[in-house]
């Protein structure tokens, strides 16, 4: 624990220090991905906020993993299209041969 086995840790490239990007939110700004290099190595942020938001908005009718009604997709508290959002972006990745861990989270921002 603490600092033991760091060394192995730099011989074997990972690291500690997260890539951090800071931005202003605008208008548009409706979610957030956040991920590892498991699917940034295949895909470029426009592609994957493009990719989420037709996904999120195509299937924002559609049956939901655990309501009956159409109409509180989107609400607060049913995160359901973006579980499935995550999802499709984690296969997308892994059907474009990602060999990397692949994890995903969709934050609504609006």
């Amino acid at each position: 624990f603490g600092d033991r086995g760091t060394d192995l840790l730099k011989f074997t490239g990972l690291t500690v220090d997260p890539e951090v990007k800071s931005i202003d939110l605008t208008d548009d700004s409706d979610i957030l991905i956040i991920a590892s290099d498991g699917l940034w190595d295949v895909m470029g942020n426009k592609e994957a906020i493009q990719m989420a938001q037709t996904f999120i908005r195509d299937h924002d009718t559609a049956s939901s993993l655990t309501s009956d009604s159409a109409t509180d997709k989107f609400e607060e508290g049913n995160n359901d299209q973006l579980i499935l959002a995550a999802r499709d972006l984690r296969d997308t990745a892994k059907e474009r041969g990602s060999r990397d861990d692949i994890t995903v989270a969709i934050v609504k921002l609006r």
